[in-house]
């Protein structure tokens, strides 16, 4: 974790979007504590994050995406209802 404080503290004033990087990538990697970091310092692609966290098979973060107001996954182009009534197969089971 030091090292992500680390990487934000460093950050070009040019990537507005680092934050939506970070949670895409904390969603698939299935970090809460990382995504709660990145949507605190202004990660609001929550469509991004669903994406990222069915990629990964993360049933928690995937409600989490929904609740914050994802409305759509690009992935699987399921319904928000089927991502939040039953959880995915496993990630190396369920790659496109």
């Amino acid at each position: 974790m030091a090292i992500v404080v680390l990487m934000i503290e460093k950050r070009k004033r040019s990537s507005f979007r680092i934050f939506d990087w970070g949670l895409v990538g904390s969603c698939e990697g299935g970090n809460e504590d990382l995504v709660k970091m990145m949507i605190s310092k202004g990660a609001n692609d929550f469509n991004w994050g669903l994406e990222g966290a069915c990629r990964g098979g993360h049933q928690n973060l995937m409600n989490l995406m929904i609740e914050k107001g994802a409305t759509k996954c690009q992935r699987c182009h399921k319904s928000l209802e089927e991502h939040l009534q039953k959880p995915l197969q496993s990630p190396q089971n369920n790659r496109l």
